[in-house]
């Protein structure tokens, strides 16, 4: 099964694991057709890398990673992972893995691009691409460029933050460029007055929308 803009002459799936706080990357590669003893062919990927250290490959030491998610994009995939600094703070950083060549890209210090601060507690991170606001996703010629990130707590503390092609001025803030300043969207999540049924917050997934900004609910 193919998928929306993916190219099965060049398909890659990568894989990413902590352990011991070390953020690890592998990748398999070669998709193709194998053929078993029995003489029956089916499609695989043909090769798998040797899983590598992330921040060796950056050439950078940020601490402990403690989460972390990816989003694949057209011969690229997006990387956000949450560290512990020495001053025990949370940060949250973001690199690129780019297929041509097989480079990560430097590191982002994400906080510090958007005008927020290290947390003195954990978060995870939940991302996903989004059609640029306004824009409708319409499938294959749909327009994809906007990425979408929330930094989220169990008591449901949640932080989102966007990151553009084209550099920008952003509307009541001092900041211009491809990263947003960051949005509390807490209070967009539901809640009820009985203390009852409102669960912790454990696990967050952004996924595209199929709609239009001002589309209305059917009737």
């Amino acid at each position: 099964m193919t998928q929306f803009e993916d190219d099965v002459a060049t398909r890659e799936l990568h894989m990413l694991t902590i352990d011991n706080g070390v953020l690890y990357h592998a990748m398999a590669s070669d998709f193709g057709t194998t053929t078993t003893e029995s003489g029956s062919t089916f499609n695989r990927f043909r090769a798998v890398s040797p899983w590598g250290d992330v921040q060796q490959a950056l050439g950078s030491s940020l601490g402990p990673v403690v989460a972390v998610t990816a989003v694949a994009r057209p011969r690229m995939i997006s990387v956000f992972f949450v560290t512990q600094g020495t001053d025990s703070r949370f940060r949250l950083f973001h690199t690129v893995r780019q297929s041509q060549g097989r480079t990560w890209r430097p590191v982002d210090d994400v906080l510090a691009l958007t005008g927020g601060t290290p947390s003195t507690m954990q978060f995870d991170v939940a991302a996903g691409t989004c059609p640029l606001f306004g824009e409708e996703a319409t499938g294959a010629t749909g327009s994809v460029d906007e990425l979408v990130y929330v930094m989220f707590q169990p008591d449901r503390k949640m932080l989102l933050g966007r990151v553009v092609s084209t550099p920008r001025q952003w509307n009541n803030s001092a900041l211009n460029g491809i990263w947003s300043p960051l949005s509390d969207v807490t209070t967009l999540m539901a809640t009820t007055s009985d203390t009852t049924r409102n669960h912790r917050l454990e696990t967050l997934w952004i996924s595209t929308r199929p709609f239009t900004d001002n589309a209305m609910p059917p009737p």
